[in-house]
């Protein structure tokens, strides 16, 4: 079994360094030595290479295309760019304005345990928001320890509706 693969991977071989120097002169395909090699164990004559039958298109046609399948979708979305709350924007803080929009006030640990983070990262989340004035933190003592109570602000639940309806603009709009 030996000789015949010997003899098929020496075939090989001699047809790359033929079409190496075929490329070598310039033909690109290597159309001269697949013709016209001989022997006997050539390959199956091919033939010169197929004509490219796809034309090209540029750019422009492409985004001419683009423009024709949105048109549409413009006249009846104004298209401007998103507006987002950078500071609520955040994965975390937009989970911790959502749960505080809905009471009037959270614990700390509660809000910890439901997004699941520690204490070091919300505390760093809760120090942002109220930077930014979304946010108020109260400190009360109860049952022998010291709670930390969240709550959003009158600008805090206006950012985050805003924030909100943006996104639903967006979804709206990508939803169709």
């Amino acid at each position: 079994m030996a000789g015949p693969h010997r003899r098929l991977g020496q075939w090989l071989q001699s047809e790359a360094r033929t079409l190496g120097r075929d490329r070598a002169r310039g033909d690109p395909h290597g159309a001269y030595a697949v013709q016209h090699l001989g022997g006997p164990h050539s390959g199956p004559d091919l033939g010169p290479p197929p004509e490219r039958r796809r034309r090209r298109r540029s750019g422009r046609d492409r985004h001419a295309r683009l423009d024709a399948a949105v048109s549409h979708r413009r006249s009846e979305h104004a298209v401007r760019a998103p507006v987002f709350d950078a500071v609520i924007h955040a994965p975390g803080r937009l989970q911790i304005c959502a749960m505080l929009s809905a009471a009037d006030e959270v614990e700390f640990a509660t809000v910890r345990d439901a997004i699941a983070v520690s204490d070091s990262v919300l505390s760093k989340h809760v120090k942002q928001l109220e930077d930014a004035g979304y946010l108020k933190v109260r400190k009360a003592a109860a049952a022998g320890r010291q709670r930390t109570w969240l709550a959003l602000t009158p600008e805090g639940k206006a950012a985050f509706a805003a924030h909100v309806s943006e996104l639903t603009r967006l979804a709206g709009i990508a939803l169709g």
